[in-house]
C-alpha cells in the first residue's frame, strides 16, 4: 500500500535574487559548522556547465567574500575546498490520462476556473494543470580539508519546467523537451513547451 507524505510547502526559484539567496544560505551554514575564521576557502563548481552552475559559482564566491571569508583563486595553498554540486530532476506526470481533473480542470471553461485555482495553489505550476510534470533542483556543497569532511549541507528547491534550460547542459535540455513534447503529443517541441499550449 502506497502512502503519500504529509503536504509541505517548498520554496520556488523565480530569479536571479532567488538564486543569491540559496547562496547566502550556503555560506550561513559553512560559517556554523566550520571554522573558516582565518582561513582561504577555494571554490569548485561539479558536474556540467549551465547558466545555474555558472551564476551559482560566482554567488558563492562573492558572498564568502562579503562575510569576510578569504577566497583563493587556487586550489593549491587553500585551506578549505569547498565543492558546489548540482542536479536537476524533472519528476513524472501527476496523473496517467484520463483522470477526471484532467477533464475538469480546463482553463479554457470559464465555469471551471475554481479547480484551475485550486490547482495553481497546490501545484505550483505556471498553468496549474495537476499534470504538468515537476521540476526540482538539488544544490550540494561539500566543505573538503586534506582529504577529510568537515561539513556537508544540501538545498532543494522547486523550478518551472519552463526554466529547464537555465539548469540543464544545451544537450540535456533539448533532449528533455523533444521528450516532453512526445508526452503531449505535440509535433512541434518548441511550441509546445514555450507556447501557450493548455497542456502544460
Amino acid at each position: 500500500m502506497v502512502k503519500n507524505h504529509e503536504v509541505t510547502f517548498q520554496k520556488k526559484l523565480h530569479a536571479l535574487h532567488h538564486w543569491r539567496v540559496l547562496s547566502a544560505d550556503l555560506v550561513k551554514s559553512l560559517q556554523q559548522n566550520v571554522d573558516v575564521s582565518g582561513r582561504t576557502v577555494f571554490v569548485e563548481v561539479l558536474g556540467n556547465e549551465t547558466e545555474f552552475s555558472e551564476a551559482f559559482g560566482k554567488l558563492v564566491v562573492s558572498t564568502l567574500n562579503e562575510h569576510g571569508i578569504k577566497v583563493s583563486t587556487v586550489e593549491k595553498g587553500a585551506d578549505i575546498k569547498l565543492v558546489l554540486g548540482n542536479q536537476a530532476i524533472f519528476h513524472g506526470r501527476r496523473f496517467a490520462t484520463p483522470h477526471p481533473l484532467n477533464f475538469i480542470n480546463n482553463s479554457s471553461n470559464p465555469l471551471l476556473t475554481l479547480p484551475l485555482a485550486f490547482g495553481n495553489l497546490v501545484t505550483g505550476d505556471d498553468s496549474g494543470s495537476p499534470g504538468q510534470t515537476r521540476g526540482e533542483l538539488l544544490v550540494t556543497a561539500w566543505a573538503h580539508q586534506r582529504g577529510r569532511v568537515l561539513h556537508c549541507s544540501n538545498h532543494i528547491a522547486y523550478v518551472p519546467v519552463k526554466d529547464a534550460p537555465l539548469y540543464l547542459s544545451s544537450a540535456n535540455w533539448d533532449h528533455f523537451y523533444r521528450l516532453e513534447a512526445s508526452r503531449r503529443g505535440c509535433s512541434n517541441w518548441l511550441s509546445a513547451c514555450f507556447g501557450d499550449d493548455s497542456r502544460w
